[in-house]
């Protein structure tokens, strides 16, 4: 604090020692800096954000972070280039500017996360990016979810990136309410035998908004069967507190019964028994 008022130009003869922790230390002091961003002298930012050490980089990103509003969306391409950065401390440096722009302007913000997720769509470039958008999707930006279509989630879904198909679990349980009737019960399986948890979780809040779709519909409910052999042991357990919870012996057919008895999984043939048990008919 003490430096707060030092002369630019001492500061700008720290920034041009050679050695670099003096360089750092000039740059911390122009950061806690009184002068404004907006009134440093031409250059000066320009001079850290192109330093050759990503440590002093790092630090004029933040000063650069730092400039007004008006300022900072006339450099639209460069904070999408700072927010993707293949450093993680270049990423990490421009995040308040972002979570700060994107408050203030919704459009900035639906346009900024339209090519955030647009990145999460292509192979990812350097490791780590796609880890890194996510944490400033969910952490930085206002509510987005409920704005991108089912298609764009689904394609998510599809990419490489564990990352990106983990925020596609939560973007789908986000518009649950709205998108559980599109799924075929085939598809709700499908993903609850995902191996991204949210994904799991997701499909089996769909599943539940579905109960009525399959009840008393015996090929719904041979689809449903395929639940309890999923690879994942809380699916299973989650289609075992279905079939005993939610249906009745209007529901468990014969047909029924005998697919829970015939699976492969010595687990679910046992639960098969104990619903023989507990719904056959003497007429079945």
């Amino acid at each position: 604090s003490q430096l707060r008022t030092l002369g630019l130009s001492v500061v700008r003869d720290l920034l041009q020692h050679p050695f670099v922790e003096i360089q750092e230390f000039g740059a911390r002091i122009l950061l806690n800096h009184q002068t404004n961003p907006a009134d440093l002298p031409s250059g000066l930012i320009d001079l850290l954000m192109t330093s050759p050490h990503q440590s002093i980089r790092a630090i004029g990103i933040q000063i650069f972070g730092n400039l007004p509003d008006a300022t900072l969306l006339n450099q639209y391409s460069l904070l999408l280039t700072l927010a993707t950065h293949e450093l993680p401390e270049i990423r990490n440096a421009i995040r308040p500017a972002i979570r700060r722009l994107a408050t203030n302007h919704p459009d900035f913000a639906a346009r900024f996360i339209s090519e955030l997720i647009r990145i999460l769509t292509q192979p990812e470039a350097q490791e780590g990016i796609h880890a890194s958008i996510v944490l400033q999707l969910k952490e930085d930006l206002p509510e987005w979810m409920n704005a991108v279509t089912k298609d764009t989630a689904l394609q998510m879904l599809k990419a490489k990136s564990s990352a990106t198909q983990e925020l596609a679990g939560h973007i789908i349980s986000a518009n649950c309410n709205n998108w559980a009737n599109e799924f075929e019960t085939f598809e709700i399986v499908k993903l609850a035998d995902n191996e991204i948890l949210s994904v799991r979780e997701a499909a089996r809040e769909i599943f539940l908004h579905n109960l009525n779709r399959l009840r008393g519909n015996e090929q719904e409910m041979l689809a449903t069967v395929k639940l309890v052999e999923c690879k994942w042991d809380d699916t299973r357990e989650f289609g075992f507190r279905v079939f005993g919870t939610f249906f009745t012996d209007a529901d468990l057919t014969p047909s029924i019964l005998v697919n829970l008895c015939d699976s492969v999984r010595q687990d679910v043939r046992k639960f098969g028994r104990d619903m023989v048990t507990r719904y056959f008919k003497e007429s079945y």
